[in-house]
């Protein structure tokens, strides 16, 4: 055994180590003329009019884990950032933040998703989304990595994994295309052939969607898989190309994943409601500006992008804490400077004003606010209305692709701004929000929601009416009747559970993210209809749970406007009335169902309805305090005329 363990360590001390990562350390851009290796590590040189293709070029898809990685050998450190790691075992939650949104207007399905457990949000797996089936859904508007670049789920045999995509942020021309890519994954799904398309370093030949389940790259069945043809001009004698790379990512990378577009109400009379109306809106005073999104979402070469609430560095000390390899002490708390507060006053341990940020006065605002009400509150967003506003993502309304037709309350339905308390800061906080609307299957106090193709399966789709056209952005449809929800439900208690196809299986990995039991068949129970806050069964409808049935918000922190703009500007009675719209607003729930959420306590509600009397109050104020201070002056005369007698 001795042997053994000393064997062990000198193989240890022995086996070569890692080059560390080349850096420049200058702040003027590095040229990258590079040369292009495949996921073999295999460089790419295709050949030139008149010359011979190379013996040992490849012509398989650039990989950039491998281009990038040969020179940023911290590559797998950056692998594990936030924009990466969702799908990773013991993935960091941080805040919630906006969902993965699976939406279908005919079944009038919109279920929140998320591989990290936010609560009020499903874990993929549980609905039976395996990792191959998230990407094809999904995987436009998401950088790649983690589970979902060396997944084992079947098809991934034929599309390749989803690896970090480094281009989509970190190229500063117009030389890449992140809608071809989106094409090339959604459509195609051809996954790992995206960069190359993107970046206009080829075509591709062929589509890994038409290929069999059990399509074996090393099989006969090879020759039919994708092929590149390789643009010969970008490379150079040498087989090197260049690429405008740029460490400081500019705001139009962030925007095809981070656009969002006010569409007003579905109900405005005045035209605001129009997608093309958007040029009335002004940009988010950052912007304005001259700063860039990265001069406060920044990140080190971990690419743990900083997220910029109250609370963060305190999150990340605990996920430190808790990693395998402990990172304790790790966290960076000059990110507690990166929040609103943060920025513009400092903290108890660093000093604010961070690229010129004024330190705000709010002249005549009691402190009790600053207590009460997050900076977001006043500052982000649309002004709230009498009815919740609809608002168009990139992320859930596939904003950056092309198309014909849209309507301004395509579906998803995605209100703003809602007014919540923060459950971290207790703090009055603009939110955006979705009502979860599905079928499902009940069993005890359980529901698991059934996925569109699954209910068209059982033979419902004329009960539902017509199915949209897939290039048709639409809206939810109207409210369903009683008797067709009856008859849906009463179909689906008969109907023959579908059969699960070995593409759909999900792999587990033994990741803490996983369900406690991957999903092979379909789930038990009766079948039930969550729509809006109600629950709807063949023996009829009850109220939603709580613990079922809550809306899915996260918060609203951009577009932030001037002080001008900001809520209460024009006077306290923006807020203090009674029913104002911070404390009161409308909601559509989901087409025929309209909510009222009320956010204020009853004493606060007591206050904005005799606020318009605060004159009366202060006044009085003022003639008592003269009264006062009267008998106070009188009291001290007497006391000096018998102490002079």
């Amino acid at each position: 055994m001795l042997l053994i363990v000393a064997a062990l360590v000198r193989a240890q001390e022995t086996a070569p180590t890692k080059a560390p990562p080349e850096r420049t350390y200058s702040n003027a851009p590095f040229v990258h003329r590079i040369v292009l290796l495949d996921e073999d590590g295999t460089p790419i040189r295709p050949a030139k009019p008149g010359e011979d293709a190379a013996a040992t070029a490849s012509n398989k898809p650039v990989s950039l884990a491998k281009t990038c990685g040969k020179c940023h050998s911290d590559y797998d450190v950056m692998s594990h950032g936030w924009h990466f790691n969702a799908s990773e075992p013991g993935a960091p939650q941080g805040r919630p933040g906006e969902p993965w949104i699976l939406t279908d207007p005919q079944t009038r399905t919109q279920i929140p998703l998320s591989y990290r457990g936010w609560k009020g949000t499903f874990q993929p797996y549980d609905l039976g989304i395996n990792d191959f089936n998230f990407v094809r859904l999904f995987g436009r508007h998401y950088p790649g990595g983690g589970a979902l670049a060396d997944s084992k789920d079947l098809r991934f045999k034929a599309s390749g994994g989803l690896e970090i995509d480094c281009l989509i942020c970190h190229t500063r021309d117009n030389g890449y295309d992140a809608a071809a890519r989106a094409t090339q994954i959604s459509t195609d799904q051809n996954f790992k052939y995206g960069p190359t398309v993107a970046a206009f370093l080829g075509k591709v030949q062929g589509s890994a969607a038409k290929l069999r389940d059990n399509f074996d790259p090393t099989g006969p069945d090879a020759r039919r898989a994708p092929k590149i043809n390789y643009d010969a001009s970008r490379f150079d004698d040498v087989g090197q190309v260049v690429i405008d790379i740029v460490r400081r990512v500019p705001n139009e990378r962030c925007y095809f994943c981070h656009t969002s577009i006010d569409t007003g109400r579905a109900d405005s009379k005045d035209g605001n409601a129009a997608l093309e109306s958007r040029w009335r809106h002004d940009r988010d005073v950052h912007l304005v500006k001259g700063m860039l999104c990265v001069d406060c979402h920044r990140n080190g070469a971990d690419h743990m992008i900083v997220r910029g609430y109250e609370g963060e560095y305190e999150d990340r000390v605990k996920d430190d804490e808790r990693s395998a390899d402990s990172l304790a002490g790790k966290a960076e708390i000059s990110i507690t400077t990166l929040s609103c507060q943060g920025c513009h006053y400092g903290t108890n341990v660093m000093p604010g004003g961070r690229n010129a940020a004024p330190r705000p006065l709010h002249h005549g605002m009691p402190p009790l606010h600053f207590n009460e009400l997050s900076c977001t509150a006043c500052h982000s967003g649309p002004k709230p209305a009498d009815a919740a506003m609809l608002v168009q993502t990139s992320m859930a309304h596939k904003l950056g692709l092309t198309r014909r037709e849209t309507v301004d309350a395509a579906a998803p339905t995605i209100l703003q701004p809602v007014f919540m308390r923060d459950p971290r800061t207790h703090k009055l906080t603009p939110n955006r929000v979705i009502f979860p609307s599905y079928w499902g299957w009940m069993d005890g106090d359980k529901i698991t929601p059934m996925l569109p193709e699954q209910l068209t399966a059982a033979g419902v789709g004329d009960i539902l009416g017509a199915k949209p056209d897939a290039k048709t952005f639409s809206a939810m449809p109207t409210a369903l009747t009683q008797d067709q929800i009856n008859k849906v439900l009463e179909k689906l208690s008969t109907a023959p559970r579908p059969a699960l196809k070995p593409a759909d299986v999900v792999t587990a990995r033994g990741a803490t993210t996983n369900p406690t039991t991957a999903p092979s068949t379909s789930p038990a129970g009766e079948p039930v209809f969550v729509y809006g806050e109600s629950l709807y069964k063949r023996s009829g409808i009850t109220p939603l749970p709580a613990s079922i049935g809550a809306p899915y918000a996260w918060p609203l922190a951009h577009d932030v406007r001037p002080a001008q703009q900001a809520l209460g500007a024009r006077g306290c009675t923006e807020c203090h009335t009674n029913g104002a719209p911070i404390f009161h607003t409308t909601i559509a729930a989901a087409p025929g169902v309209i909510v009222d959420l009320s956010r204020g306590s009853a004493a606060m509600q007591v206050l904005n309805a005799t606020y318009r009397l605060r004159w009366m109050v202060i006044i009085v104020g003022y003639i008592s305090a003269a009264i006062v201070l009267l008998a106070w002056l009188k009291q001290k005369l007497a006391t000096m005329g018998t102490t002079k007698q």
